[in-house]
């Protein structure tokens, strides 16, 4: 199992308010820096296995809900942020083994890139320590 990702900036990776736990955006960056799921051939080229990064992130918030005394099971509301739709079916059908259909509710979003030109997704949580 990984160490704890430390965020890269001047941020908290992890807040509570009001019953609510609020994870900042979470992706499948290891403690070392290197990208979860990132394929390089002999010519150079990368390959990125959506799949992999979503369980790793979203091992990651496990570990940081973990914390506080929560887990998965205690997440009412996730934000995904894909960086090309083409990975939506991947990406979807891992996280619905990760989270039952009457799961949290979710918005998926398309951007333009993350911090790491390797990293294809990331998550924000807020779960509820009341549930």
């Amino acid at each position: 199992m990984s160490a704890q990702v430390a965020p890269l900036g001047s941020y908290s990776k992890i807040r509570q308010a009001a019953g609510l736990v609020f994870v900042a955006g979470t992706t499948a960056r290891r403690a070392d820096g290197s990208i979860e799921g990132v394929s390089v051939a002999a010519d150079g080229k990368r390959t990125h296995d959506v799949v992999a990064q979503t369980r790793f992130a979203l091992e990651e918030v496990r570990k940081a809900l973990a914390t506080v005394g929560a887990g998965l099971e205690h997440c009412v509301d996730v934000t995904v942020f894909l960086t090309d739709m083409k990975y939506f079916d991947a990406f979807n059908a891992c996280y619905a083994q990760l989270f039952p259909r009457n799961g949290p509710t979710r918005t998926t979003v398309a951007v333009l890139a993350l911090p790491h030109p390797d990293m294809v997704i990331e998550f924000k949580v807020i779960a509820s320590l009341g549930n």
